[in-house]
Parts: C-alpha cells; sequence; structure tokens
C-alpha cells in the first residue's frame, strides 16, 4: 500500500505538468516563450518591421489536411508550426494581415478550390492514399502569391517565405537585373530569350527578380536596370566596356565576380579557366585592382577527400576555405546575421587602389595565415599533402570582397556602386550546399548584396534566420586538430619514405652481397616502423576523440537528468518532512 501511495505521489506531479503544457499549448495557440538559441520559433524583428511597413491589407487562405495528416506524425506537426507562425503574422499586424484556415477533405469543394489555386498535395503513399494539403495563398488587391507546399525539408526558410511572399505583394514591380556571364554552369545564355538559371544561386535570384539576358555581341544595356550582375565574362569589346563604366558612373550599381582559376569550369571543362578576364576601362575608372594569383587559406581550409597512399583520408585543404564571420566588415549591414561564413574556391584576392578618388570598403577577408600561388601551378596543390610539403604562410590577412564608390560625389547625385568578389566558384551549389542544406552563407550573402545595392533592407536579417547543425564544438576542435596533425605528419613521413626509397634504388644497384642485404632490411624495417608510427597516431586521435564524445554524451544524457532527479528528490523529501513537522508527525 505505502508503495503504491508512493508511485502516485511521484507519478501524479508529472502528469499534471504533462497536461499544462498540452492544455498551454492549445490554449495559447502558438504564443509562448521560445527558448531556442536562434529564436527560430519567434517573429524575427526584421519581420515584425515588414508587417508594420505593410500598407495594403493582406489575406491569406491557409490549407491544412487536418484528417489525412494523422497518418503521418512529421507532417501534420509541421503543418501545426505553419499554422502558429501565420497565426503570429496575423496577431503582429494589428488586423492588416487576415488568416482564413481551411481544412481540407478529399472529394471536397475545399479540395477543389485547393487544386484551382495551384497548391500541391502530399501524397504519403506508405500510410495513406489520401492526399495531404499544407500550403497557402496570399491575396492583396488584384495580386497574388502562393507556396503550393511547406516543405518541412526547408523549415529553416518557413519564416523567410511567408515574409518574401507578403513583400512580393507589396512591391510595385520587381527589381530588374541584368546577367553578363560566360559561365554555363552558372546560367545558360539562350539568345533568343530569358536566361536559364542553372546554379541554385541563379535560380534563387531569378524567383525574387527579373533577369535579362546580355548576349555576348551586347550593344546597349536594357533600359531602368537596377543592377548589373557580371560573372567571368567573355573578352569586352571597348564599347561594351565603355557601356558599362558609363552606367555605373551615371548612378549604376553592380556585382563583379573574376576568378583566376574556376575549379568548377575545369571539372566540367567549361568557360575561361586560368586566368582573370580583364574588364579595360571598368577596371581603371573604377578602382578594381585583382592580383591574377590564387590565394590559399589554411585556417579556414575546407576537409576534403584525399588519397594518402592509397587510403581515403578526409584532410583540409586550403585552396577551399571558410570566410567566418570574424573574417566579415562588422560595419556592413548586410553581413550581419551570416553566421555560417562563406566558402570560396582557389580565389583571387583584391589590392586597394592608389587613386584617392575611390572609396574602397573591404567587406571580406582571408585569415592571416594563407599563401600565394600563380593560377598556372593549382594543380601541383591539388593534393593536401602538396599543400603542406610545400607551405610559406604570410601573416598577414587578404581582401577577398571589396565595396568601390567615387569618393566625391553631389549630394542629390545618385551613387554608382560596385561589388567586387574576387571568385565566381562560390556561386556553385557545391561549395555551399549539402543534399540542399545550406552550409554556408553563399546564397544569403548575394542575395542581401543583391537587395543592399539596389536599396531594398526588408530581408537582410531574415535570410539568415535559420537552422544552424549544432555540433559538439570540442570535438569538432578535435577532429580539426587530428587532420593537421595527420597532414602534417603525414608529410613529414611521405619525405622521409622517399629518402628511404631512393637509398634502397641506390643499394639496389651495388649487387647482392651480405652487407648490401643488411642495410635495405635496416631501411625496409624503418620503413614499416614509420607506417606503423602513422597508424598509431590515426588510432590513438581516434580513441581520444571517442573518450571525449562518450563523456559528452553521458554528461548530456545522463548525469544531467540525474542532477535533476537528485535536485527534484532533494526538494520532495524536505517537502514531506515540513509536512510531517506540521502535523506532529516528526
Amino acid at each position: 500500500m505505502k508503495l503504491h501511495t508512493a508511485i502516485i505521489k511521484i507519478f501524479f506531479p508529472l502528469a499534471l505538468v504533462i497536461a499544462i503544457i498540452f492544455a498551454s499549448n492549445s490554449i495559447l495557440g502558438g504564443k509562448g516563450f521560445d527558448i531556442s538559441q536562434d529564436k527560430l520559433f519567434t517573429l524575427d524583428k526584421s519581420t515584425k518591421q515588414i508587417i508594420s511597413n505593410s500598407k495594403k491589407p493582406v489575406e491569406i487562405d491557409f490549407f491544412f489536411s487536418k484528417q489525412a495528416s494523422t497518418q503521418n506524425p512529421q507532417i501534420r506537426q509541421y503543418g501545426h508550426r505553419v499554422r502558429d507562425i501565420l497565426r503570429q503574422f496575423a496577431s503582429a499586424s494589428n488586423g492588416t494581415i487576415l488568416l482564413k484556415e481551411i481544412d481540407v477533405n478529399q472529394f471536397s469543394q475545399q479540395e477543389d478550390a485547393a487544386i484551382a489555386l495551384g497548391l500541391l498535395p502530399y501524397n504519403d503513399i506508405g500510410s495513406s492514399l489520401e492526399p495531404i494539403y499544407l500550403g497557402a495563398v496570399f491575396k492583396s488587391g488584384n495580386k497574388i502569391s502562393k507556396i503550393p507546399y511547406f516543405d518541412p525539408q526547408t523549415s529553416d526558410m518557413l519564416e523567410y517565405e511567408i515574409a518574401k511572399s507578403i513583400i512580393n505583394l507589396q512591391k510595385e514591380k520587381q527589381k530588374t537585373i541584368g546577367i553578363l556571364s560566360g559561365q554555363n554552369w552558372f546560367i545558360e545564355n539562350n539568345p533568343n530569350g530569358a536566361p536559364k538559371p542553372i546554379a541554385q544561386i541563379a535560380k534563387s535570384i531569378a524567383e525574387e527578380n527579373i533577369l535579362i539576358n546580355l548576349s555576348q555581341d551586347f550593344a546597349n544595356l536594357p533600359p531602368n536596370l537596377d543592377l548589373i550582375m557580371i560573372v567571368q565574362p567573355w573578352a569586352l569589346s571597348e564599347a561594351q566596356q565603355n557601356l558599362l563604366s558609363q552606367y555605373i558612373a551615371n548612378g549604376g550599381r553592380a556585382i563583379i565576380c573574376l576568378d583566376p582559376y574556376s575549379n568548377i569550369s575545369v571539372d566540367n571543362d567549361l568557360g575561361n579557366k586560368h586566368y582573370i578576364q580583364n574588364l579595360g576601362r571598368l577596371e581603371k575608372e573604377w578602382g578594381i585592382v585583382f592580383s591574377n594569383e590564387v590565394l590559399m587559406d589554411k585556417k579556414g581550409a575546407l576537409p576534403v577527400h584525399a588519397n594518402i597512399n592509397g587510403r581515403l583520408n578526409i584532410m583540409p585543404q586550403p585552396l577551399f576555405f571558410n570566410v567566418p564571420p570574424q573574417n566579415f566588415n562588422e560595419k556592413t549591414e548586410f553581413l550581419k546575421g551570416l553566421k555560417l561564413g562563406i566558402n570560396f574556391a582557389s580565389p583571387s584576392y583584391l589590392n586597394v587602389p592608389d587613386d584617392q578618388k575611390f572609396q574602397f570598403t573591404p567587406i571580406l577577408f582571408s585569415s592571416n595565415d594563407n599563401m600565394r600561388i600563380e593560377s598556372q601551378k593549382v594543380s601541383q596543390y591539388e593534393s593536401p599533402q602538396e599543400v603542406a610539403n610545400f607551405w610559406e604562410g604570410e601573416d598577414k590577412q587578404k581582401i577577398i570582397a571589396a565595396l568601390i564608390k567615387p569618393q566625391t560625389e553631389m549630394k542629390n547625385e545618385k551613387k554608382g556602386m560596385v561589388l567586387v568578389i574576387a571568385d565566381s566558384d562560390f556561386l556553385a551549389d557545391s561549395l555551399y550546399s549539402d543534399d540542399g542544406a545550406q552550409i554556408a552563407d553563399n546564397e544569403n550573402f548575394i542575395l542581401n548584396s543583391i537587395d543592399y545595392l539596389s536599396g531594398d533592407q526588408s530581408l537582410y536579417q531574415l535570410r539568415a534566420k535559420q537552422k544552424i547543425k549544432r555540433n559538439f564544438t570540442k570535438i569538432d576542435s578535435l577532429k580539426n586538430a587530428a587532420q593537421s596533425q595527420i597532414l602534417e605528419k603525414q608529410g613529414v613521413l611521405n619525405q622521409e619514405l622517399q629518402t628511404i626509397n631512393q637509398q634502397i634504388r641506390e643499394l639496389s644497384l651495388q649487387g647482392d652481397n651480405a652487407e648490401t642485404q643488411n642495410q635495405l632490411n635496416i631501411l625496409r624495417q624503418n620503413a614499416l616502423e614509420k607506417r606503423a608510427e602513422l597508424k598509431n597516431l590515426n588510432e590513438g586521435i581516434a580513441n581520444s576523440i571517442n573518450k571525449v564524445k562518450f563523456i559528452l554524451i553521458a554528461i548530456c544524457a545522463i548525469i544531467v537528468p540525474l542532477i535533476l532527479l537528485l535536485v527534484w528528490g532533494i526538494f520532495y523529501n524536505k517537502r514531506q518532512k515540513i509536512g510531517l513537522m506540521i502535523n506532529g508527525k516528526f
């Protein structure tokens, strides 16, 4: 009986807490406390600003198949999250945004309406033949936009997608961007129509703007351009150089991405490969000073697969590196919130122009452990081991990207401005995307840059409000240190093995006598010992990482819950004693 009573006393408070959680979730309808590190479940201040700036009423029809979604808990849970965020949008608008929730059942009028509006059902064949609708239609006046399906795989961009739909309804017109590119992997130029975006960044630009193709023989620039994006172009004629220079001089804006060695083009045998395209007058008249050298960065080196003595290893490769937020110009508004850094591949770097008539503002820097090589010699450093063997670092940061504008201008004159980036490979999907998940902020960087240059600041912070893969930082540090140790040791070992092999070859030519054989055996034994040494190094580092991982997991999964349980037990025991004292039984 006492045991039964004790169990009831222990589990009744727990059941009560769970009941309170469910009841509060139902009553609050999505409102509550957001304790996530990046406030992923709270409207960003920039979102609230967008809502407050909305002058026209917006109607949102949210279509969700409540009954069908019970067959798929993931879709159902995400549907509730979408509903809650939409409710937050409506609540923050003070009546400007009107939300209508529509429950969609199969073969109903609601389903007919969803189909007519172009919404896409999720057909979960594995558990239910009934389609699940989870989409929204946004209406303001005669304008309409829609999100055909809220995909849980892109949940990190949920708030951004909703805000973007509302902004698009408020805009009088889309921005017009001219594209000048010789890189077919980035965008495929169509002489008879609009350019076809290939890279994901190009597709994202096309979703929010009107793209106009500048053909190789263009003789005029389209009117009303908001911005020109130049990505590793073909050789420009004198007339074309003059057109571009005059466009910027008259207040135009441009993003210029040039590359001394495009890895993506080399892999696909496309475009200009081994040199920076000369922009002629545009460079001279706008203080753009590229180096034709390729820059490597040891501190920001990205891990790549490397074949070392027949074994596949993951090693840091300084040709591919990340520029982290601490290497951003902290005063650059459109870089704030980009927490993942920006990945580059064999970029160049920029020099500060001598001409004082330009306001040259560096915005992205390499680390202070970098090395320069000639673009023609990049292939010699494709192995991380070769880089380690020949590394000669410089203790001085280099400029990867900069904003340039005239120093002296009339107050009422429209300011021309150029964003110069010493790489084009960073626009490729493989540099920042892993199975659709963004591992670097390359795309957000470009989209923010376009908005900044064209005077649209509404979506800066919101684009960067995304889920961040959270690893054990201690384990990551150990792994990075381990990779550096292995790489350094591998380089030393290879040098020693090469010396040993050379000695073996020389001794082999001296004849087959006992002394020679004895020396050969010693050398071969030395080689075996070196290989064993490397093996022990690998195993030792792996064991160290596993031990730390085990300790961290034990702390998070076992020790912390036990401490909480102990604290609760002490509190419960004290409460029992106080009760007994009050009743005179203690």
